[in-house]
């Protein structure tokens, strides 16, 4: 099976963010996607498997400015991963659920952290605990070989 894949995306971002008092700040997003995922195949028959995802991913952000320097916040952000072609199978002679291709994943994250800058903004330390509450998540498994001896 000989296939050649092109992914091709594009993206608009926007942020807005208030400050609520001198300390204490609101930050959200929103980025808008649409990816195009498509495998040509030569053999064993010419054909072509296209698939495309449009995805509105919102993001969050309130964070605190401490006394002294540094901030501490916490963050909501969405994120997916993209439908692909499956390279392995030609689509012309396989039936329609296999042409189109697998599913979208789709991860919610959260993450509360701390930021500061030290010895005169020469050295930055950063720490997050987050958590990612993943949804359909697609990943390659291995595939096994029966080898008859």
């Amino acid at each position: 099976m000989q296939s050649t894949d092109l992914v091709n995306n594009w993206s608009v971002y926007a942020q807005v963010g208030y400050d609520i008092t001198s300390k204490l700040n609101f930050t959200t997003s929103l980025r808008y996607i649409h990816e195009t995922n498509e495998a040509n195949f030569t053999n064993p028959v010419n054909s072509t498997s296209s698939i495309d995802a449009k995805k509105y991913l919102p993001s969050a952000t309130l964070s605190y400015a401490l006394d002294g320097g540094g901030n501490v916040y916490a963050r909501y952000a969405k994120g997916f991963q993209g439908r692909r072609c499956e390279p392995l199978r030609a689509a012309e002679p396989f039936p329609e659920r296999f042409r189109q291709g697998v599913r979208t994943g789709a991860v919610n994250t959260y993450e509360i952290g701390y930021k500061d800058e030290l010895f005169d903004h020469k050295v930055q330390v950063t720490s997050a605990v987050f958590y990612n509450d993943y949804n359909g998540l697609q990943y390659p498994r291995p595939q096994r070989i029966n080898i008859r001896r």
